[in-house]
């Protein structure tokens, strides 16, 4: 009948109709779950970088920290230390200057620490070295403050250092022993060793000198009549 007709022909469309729109559904939902997971990446991402700021955050007090608790050993009431301010005393090397610091803690050992510019280029440490001496740096005698290694103010000893191609030489050097302690290596002088000239093999020679004073004090102050002339 027309009536049959028209339901096969309605059922036929309906079967044609529904893989399209199951197909525009399956789209749809993967655009959906694609806008998903690209929200979830960024959020993930976020929570990430959240974390990692974090992090670095902690790992910044921690540093902060660690520098506090050196500061306060430095300032540790057992801990005395002497500054040379070092000046040239050689026609060869006349920009030569710098700082050295005798570090003690409490007894006789102590640390040497060295920051000096315009020195001998590719200075060894057989031929750089520093020595704790008595007199004025105009006019040093001849003995040098040790008692207890007769390796520590010698050439080729235990205070050698070496220099950069620049002249510039930085470090330190722990646990010496000189046999003297802080206040009788007060106001007396730091003299640097080196070669007599840049350029050559030649005899070592005092190039640079200055006067140990306690940190945060003058040489007025701590040495008074002595100062810059020990006697």
């Amino acid at each position: 009948t027309d009536q049959s007709r028209s339901t096969i022909i309605a059922s036929q469309k309906n079967k044609d109709y529904l893989p399209y729109s199951n197909m525009i559904a399956y789209k749809l939902l993967a655009l959906l779950a694609l806008l998903h997971g690209h929200n979830l990446g960024v959020k993930a991402g976020a929570v990430r970088g959240s974390v990692v700021s974090k992090e670095k955050k902690a790992k910044k007090i921690e540093r902060t920290d660690n520098k506090n608790r050196k500061l306060k050993h430095s300032s540790s009431s057992t801990e005395k230390i002497l500054v040379a301010e070092i000046d040239d005393e050689h026609d060869d090397y006349e920009s030569l200057d710098g700082f050295v610091y005798m570090i003690f803690d409490g007894s006789d050992e102590f640390d040497l620490s060295y920051d000096l510019q315009n020195m001998p280029t590719k200075c060894k440490e057989s031929e750089c070295y520093m020595a704790v001496r008595k007199g004025t740096c105009s006019k040093l005698k001849s003995d040098k403050l040790h008692k207890s290694s007769k390796e520590l103010w010698v050439e080729d000893g235990d205070t050698g250092f070496s220099t950069a191609k620049n002249g510039k030489a930085a470090g330190t050097i722990f646990g010496l022993e000189s046999g003297y302690g802080h206040d009788d290596n007060e106001c007396e002088m730091m003299v640097i060793y080196g070669p007599e000239d840049a350029s050559s093999d030649e005899e070592i020679e005092v190039i640079g000198c200055g006067q140990l004073i306690p940190e945060g004090e003058t040489a007025d102050s701590a040495c008074g009549s002595r100062s810059g002339s020990k006697k």
